[in-house]
Order: structure tokens, then C-alpha cells, then sequence
């Protein structure tokens, strides 16, 4: 928490540890001993965010006390969901992407971390032009973590 406030040490620590998708989060760290990203969630006076953390090992002593999480330590790292993709500036039409936590579907908006949706194409192009859609894993260490595109093609993709 920057910039830190000693009175937000107790807070911050209870309010984590208390919440079930905070709690099975940072079990799922100290199992996979890897990055994770929390489920999506709104903060009462701000933006959608998620936590991404990771469990800090102090040394070799520390290790045999990995498996607890109230012993565990943790960095974590609040992220505003809308500042991880650039934003796209120009229409793309029939064009959409979602960057979703991998317990949700990609439509499923209560998982979305980014979601961007361009204008639909015209019924015709629909009909006479092919839907391309990709779904994969980010390779980015961070295991939960899936993206979903789409792309309708149209009209502008013929030369």
C-alpha cells in the first residue's frame, strides 16, 4: 500500500484474509508458488481493479512455513483493470476483445479485467463473411489469466 499508513496494516491484512476469493487466491500462490491475479472487483470509491501477488520467501527458514497463510508474506499489486490494455482510439468495427479471470466465461462480465467491443458489422457482411475467434491462456506467468478475441470480417478486408 503506498504510500503506507501504520494504521492501515491491521486493516488491510483482516480485510484480505476475511474474503474467500482473497483467501483462495493467495492459497492458490503459495501452492503454484507463482503470480496470481484475484478475481475482478469494484472498489467502493473507485475503478474495477484486481489484486495480482505473489508469495515473498524470506530465505531457506522461511520455507517450511509456505503451506500457512497466515504466516505467508505477500507482495501485492492493485491494478486498475482499465489500464492494461492502451485504449483503442478508433472504432474497430465487428472487433472484440476480453481479458478475463479464468473461474469466469469470457462472457461472463463479473470476471472481465478488459473488455472492448466495437460497432457490429452489417447483417449481410455477417452472412457472407467469416467470424474468426481465438481463446488461449496468456503467456505471461500469471496462470489464471485467459484472453478472448473475435474478429468479423468484412467489406474493408477485401483487396
Amino acid at each position: 500500500m503506498e504510500p503506507f499508513q501504520a494504521e492501515s496494516k491491521k486493516v488491510l491484512g483482516l480485510d484480505l484474509q476475511a474474503n474467500n476469493f482473497f483467501r483462495e487466491s493467495f492459497i492458490e500462490g503459495i501452492k503454484t508458488q507463482s503470480s496470481v491475479a484475484s478475481v475482478p472487483f469494484k472498489l467502493i470509491e473507485g475503478p474495477r481493479v484486481y489484486l495480482l501477488h505473489r508469495q515473498v520467501l524470506r530465505n531457506q527458514a522461511f520455507n517450511h512455513k509456505r503451506d500457512n497463510l497466515e504466516d505467508a508474506k505477500f507482495a501485492v499489486l492493485v491494478v486498475k483493470s482499465n489500464s492494461l490494455i492502451k485504449p483503442i482510439e478508433k472504432q474497430r468495427q465487428g472487433f472484440t476483445v476480453v481479458l478475463y479471470h479464468r473461474d469466469f466465461g469470457s462472457d461472463d462480465r463479473k470476471g472481465h479485467l478488459y473488455h472492448y467491443q466495437g460497432k457490429n458489422k452489417s447483417a449481410i457482411e455477417k452472412l457472407m463473411f467469416p467470424l474468426l475467434i481465438d481463446e488461449r491462456v496468456i503467456d505471461s506467468g500469471i496462470e489464471n489469466l485467459r484472453m478472448y478475441r473475435q474478429q468479423q470480417m468484412g467489406w474493408e478486408h477485401i483487396n
